[in-house]
């Protein structure tokens, strides 16, 4: 009996450590992004979202995610 339980703990600890270091999802990276642009902004959303859209002009095939690396990439370089 007490085996059982030791092997239900392990069980238990193993997926909540799978669970806790899995990799962030595109979704949870693209807020992760937009929270550091907004910061650039100092936080007027309506700024960050019109730069978004003006790499969004200037490269349309990329997804949203790529866009806020991109505009970051940009005023990380200018503020140099």
């Amino acid at each position: 009996m007490p085996i059982l339980f030791v092997l239900s703990f392990l069980a238990v600890a193993y997926v909540l450590l799978k669970w806790a270091t899995r990799p962030l999802g595109k979704v949870a990276a693209e807020a992760d992004g937009f929270e550091q642009l907004l910061r650039k902004c100092f936080g007027d959303k309506s700024a960050a979202e019109r730069l978004i859209e003006v790499q969004r002009s200037k490269t349309p095939s990329l997804d949203r995610s790529q866009l806020i690396r991109q505009v970051m990439d940009r005023l990380n370089h200018e503020n140099r």
